[in-house]
């Protein structure tokens, strides 16, 4: 585990915030792309604004694509035990919780900095979540914009036969 704290002086400040996120795949998703943009720092964003914009969710199924490229790139065990900690118990009775930790001595520890997409990003706050709010605003969105763009299967008839004969 990437988490360690030795001091006994930890400042924890929880920066969460209310989110009324519409109860589709994608906003979740664009949700959840949100997410981690929180919690890591870098000269420049991974992702543009739109994928964040989860009150917009309807995308192109080319944008829907790259949408399912940075969540695959950013998944949560991709970043559990960096910046993504799984603690029902400091979630206190929330899905998630955005938490900023301070230390009057460096005697704590998270990864100092993730490599996503090339470029090292620094964890700026840690986000802790439960197993229903990685189901809701992950698992089964993914599933569900995935098998939406999957073509439709071809569908086979057979053709119907006749039992009586024309002639011209």
């Amino acid at each position: 585990m990437a988490l360690a704290f030795r001091s006994r002086e930890i400042g924890v400040k929880d920066t969460s915030h209310a989110a009324n996120v519409p109860d589709n795949p994608k906003a979740r998703l664009m949700y959840y792309v949100g997410c981690v943009e929180g919690v890591l720092k870098s000269s420049t964003e991974h992702v543009g604004p739109k994928y964040m914009d989860y009150n917009n969710y309807y995308l192109s199924d080319d944008e829907t694509r790259t949408l399912i490229s940075f969540c695959e790139t950013f998944s949560p065990s991709f970043l559990e035990d960096k910046c993504f900690f799984r603690s029902p118990e400091l979630c206190q009775g929330k899905p998630n919780r955005f938490l900023e930790l301070s230390s009057k001595e460096l005697t704590f520890a998270t990864a100092r900095s993730v490599v996503v997409m090339g470029k090292e990003a620094f964890v700026a706050k840690i986000m802790v979540y439960n197993d229903t709010w990685r189901r809701y605003y992950y698992d089964d969105p993914l599933y569900e914009v995935k098998r939406s763009l999957r073509p439709p299967s071809p569908t086979y008839t057979t053709r119907r036969r006749s039992n009586s004969c024309i002639i011209i």
